[in-house]
């Protein structure tokens, strides 16, 4: 049996979550010119990479556009922050690079901070930044490692075919 490799690539503004879920899933974290990579074998033909790309502390939007563009990856995680409604119009944009420039490629949306008095439900967060049905909005918080396995789990079968 030949090993697969499958890369997840996480996308969200700077903060929002992304190197915690990675810590949170894989068993080897490594960063490497301002890239963050997670490794998480699941068995002896399947291995997970998770890649997050460099963060600013700015948004820009040129650069994520570029950096989507050149992506090859079967597969997006979209972490928004769902304590901060301030952030998500530009969280849609990152949603809506990835469907222009991949309309095929599986995203899942998972909507960290759900331990927050102040955040959102999945469902208002849907509702209100008008996501599509056919992305997941899950909930999330970063460090759980069940609920980070759930965003995983729902992006893999996507990207399998499983469902």
């Amino acid at each position: 049996m030949s090993e697969q490799l499958v890369e997840i690539m996480l996308m969200s503004l700077p903060g929002c979550g992304k190197t915690t879920f990675i810590k949170t899933i894989s068993q080897q974290t490594a960063l490497e010119q301002d890239w963050f990579f997670g490794v998480l074998p699941l068995d002896d033909g399947l291995t997970l990479q998770f890649i997050e790309p460099p963060s600013t502390t700015e948004f820009d939007f040129i650069w994520m556009q570029e950096l989507v563009a050149n992506a090859n990856v079967p597969g997006y995680i979209v972490i928004i922050d769902s304590a901060q409604p301030s952030l998500f119009g530009e969280t849609i944009s990152i949603l809506q690079t990835i469907r222009s420039i991949h309309p095929d490629v599986p995203i899942i949306v998972a909507a960290n901070h759900q331990d927050s008095p102040d955040a959102w439900s999945t469902d208002d967060i849907r509702i209100g930044l008008g996501i599509p049905e056919d992305i997941a909005v899950l909930p999330c918080v970063a460090n759980d490692a069940e609920l980070v396995k759930e965003s995983v789990v729902q992006l893999l079968y996507l990207v399998l075919g499983l469902t």
